[in-house]
């Protein structure tokens, strides 16, 4: 799954890896502005509907040992489900590979990496941990919001934008750090609030946000994340990620202790490290 066409389907969804980190950012400072979407931008979806078929080919329904998966994603989307978000189909796939991963298509698919999906096993709140970020994503049309801040940059500076490391070339043979740094605070930005939606949507849906830095821990006890600091990363690192969430976390847990006074037992899966 790591070669020929397959490979630029997985760099074209690169948006909404939200696992597999490898490199430690800094604090991105001053928040960046959110561009606002356009009512009638579709752009997003004409690129899901395109690479549909070859993302369903390469992946297969979440069912059988991956059951405990798609009832949890079930349960988050009751929560997180509502007229606006009619237009997404709303699916959870599971990719047959080894890799410790997640992304999701603007349509509202989720495609779990097989390593990923083993790992939540039959653990209800790891999945809800992976999925209610995904479904974040989603929701917030993230993949929009990325490509219009790239046209803006592109269109401020006159400037390709080297995404991930500005020593490698861009398409037209020109690099430019000052894009690459914005654009890269501009991701990690959306990462954590993605997380912080994701949180109090696990509250709500009865699982403990607790869950989630679990799983981080769980997936840098796997050696991922490289701890070499950069500017240009798509992502946070674990720690800061953890500690930029630190009151998001208390938040969510005040929701979930509020909804479900009786379901404190549920933290009794919630792995250790």
């Amino acid at each position: 799954m790591a070669s020929g066409s397959s490979k630029s389907v997985y760099l074209f969804f690169a948006l909404w890896v939200c696992i597999s980190l490898t490199v430690c950012a800094p604090a991105w400072g001053q928040k960046v502005s959110s561009p606002e979407i356009p009512a009638t931008f579709n752009l997003d979806m004409k690129a899901a509907e395109r690479l549909r078929p070859q993302l369903t080919q390469q992946s297969v329904a979440a069912s059988g040992r991956y059951a405990r998966g798609r009832a949890v994603f079930d349960r988050l989307l009751e929560q997180a489900v509502s007229s606006s978000s009619a237009k997404f189909v709303w699916q959870l796939r599971i990719v047959d590979d080894n890799q410790l991963n997640a992304f999701s298509s603007p349509d509202g698919i989720i495609y779990v990496e097989g390593g990923l999906a083993r790992l939540g096993g039959s653990n209800a709140g790891l999945w809800a941990a992976i999925l209610s970020h995904e479904i974040a994503h989603i929701l917030r049309r993230d993949w929009t919001r990325r490509y219009l801040y790239q046209k803006y940059l592109e269109n401020g500076g006159g400037a390709g934008i080297v995404l991930g490391d500005p020593g490698l070339p861009a398409a037209n043979g020109s690099t430019s750090e000052k894009p690459s740094a914005d654009m890269g605070r501009f991701c990690r930005q959306m990462e954590v609030e993605a997380d912080r939606e994701g949180l109090m949507l696990m509250a709500k849906a009865g699982y403990h946000p607790e869950f989630v830095p679990s799983l981080h821990h769980l997936l840098h006890a796997q050696g991922l994340g490289v701890k070499t600091a950069s500017i240009y990363a798509m992502h946070p690192c674990w720690e800061e990620r953890d500690r930029e969430l630190n009151h998001a976390y208390s938040v969510a847990s005040i929701e979930f202790a509020r909804l479900w006074p009786d379901c404190t037992h549920r933290q009794a899966e919630i792995p250790r490290w």
